[in-house]
């Protein structure tokens, strides 16, 4: 099955209502959306470790990791299912080349685009993870990097409250769906609840994150490693272990 064509065939405009966003507990105001994206966008290591599911127009049960280092490099891994379909995929993007593998097929290096950070931050603070879950599916770097990110995914109608941040979700010039993100009491991102309008009816998602760790020390070079037939069988099996690890249900 092709991933990219089932993903971009749900990603048409369709007119809806948003919907309603569910309350939380009290806690102290969430912080600015365009504060919160700064920080995660200024260099340092960000890991993120995620679980993504969903239900409705697609089904899915992601777990992973993205790590970003101080610089350029990128390293998303996850494993689950995707549209009912196994899922297995790396994606690394080196600083200058990225490539992945995608179940046992090892990807030919591109050429990064460049604003690749830009690109996985913002997709993840304005649209969730699981939209670039997709696109690395299907062996693609992380959606509109290296082309105004900015302006072809944007947050409208912001409304801030007690440990939380309701918006829609504007793509393309359409208000494609309605999102709310959680926070602990350190402001750090903890749960995404999402409706996503398609054509062919609404998408429900909840992203958890185990963990949203911004700063520490430096990833290890092995972590951007591009992945190859030649890569030696004892890095295979560190990077495999070190996934492996991250992966496991909390």
């Amino acid at each position: 099955m092709c991933f990219m064509r089932l993903w971009a065939s749900l990603l048409l405009p369709a007119a809806c209502q948003l919907a309603a966003c569910h309350g939380t507990r009290p806690a102290p105001p969430a912080p600015p959306l365009a504060e919160l994206e700064a920080s995660f966008l200024a260099p340092g290591p960000l890991e993120v470790r995620f679980r993504a599911e969903a239900e409705g127009a697609l089904s899915a049960r992601i777990d992973g990791v993205l790590l970003l280092d101080g610089e350029a490099r990128s390293r998303l891994r996850f494993r689950g299912t995707l549209a009912g379909e196994p899922v297995d995929v790396l994606r690394v993007c080196d600083g200058s080349r990225c490539g992945g593998r995608v179940g046992d097929t090892v990807q030919e290096p591109t050429a990064q685009p460049p604003g690749t950070r830009e690109a996985w931050v913002l997709g993840l603070t304005r649209m969730g993870i699981l939209h670039n879950v997709a696109v690395a599916t299907g062996g693609g770097a992380p959606d509109h990097a290296g082309e105004d990110v900015r302006a072809w995914i944007r947050p409208e109608d912001v409304v801030g409250g007690e440990g939380s941040l309701a918006f829609d979700v504007v793509v393309d010039g359409e208000r494609a769906a309605r999102a709310r993100l959680f926070f602990d009491r350190a402001n750090r991102p903890i749960r995404r609840e999402q409706t996503v309008f398609f054509a062919e009816g609404a998408m429900r998602v909840v992203e958890t994150y185990a963990s949203f760790a911004l700063g520490g020390a430096a990833p290890a070079d092995a972590s951007f490693a591009l992945p190859s037939e030649e890569l030696e069988a004892h890095t295979e099996l560190e990077l495999d272990s070190r996934d492996s690890v991250i992966l496991a249900d909390p």
